[in-house]
């Protein structure tokens, strides 16, 4: 159910940019209509990758997936607000 909720999400913000860049071509510059073409052409088959590629790799793995349980504290005691030279 998840994985159908997501797709629907991500086709509908996919589509979405596609009309606006599209929108763009209505401003009848040279520039910006093959601004607006390359970059809807692009955002559309990032979409086809994400909602057909994406999936069929992520199922094909199954179980294999390294998921790393990182288990140290936040933000790394690393990091510091004060300077570590004097000044």
């Amino acid at each position: 159910m998840a994985i159908d909720t997501s797709g629907r999400a991500v086709a509908f913000a996919g589509v979405t940019v596609i009309i606006s860049l599209l929108g763009m071509l209505m401003m009848r510059m040279e520039m910006v209509n093959g601004l607006a073409i390359g970059s809807a052409i692009v955002v559309t088959v990032t979409l086809l990758a994400s909602l057909t590629l994406l999936p069929a790799l992520l199922g094909f793995v199954g179980e294999r997936i390294e998921v790393s349980r990182w288990r140290a504290s936040w933000p790394p005691a690393s990091w510091s607000w004060h300077s570590s030279g004097s000044a």
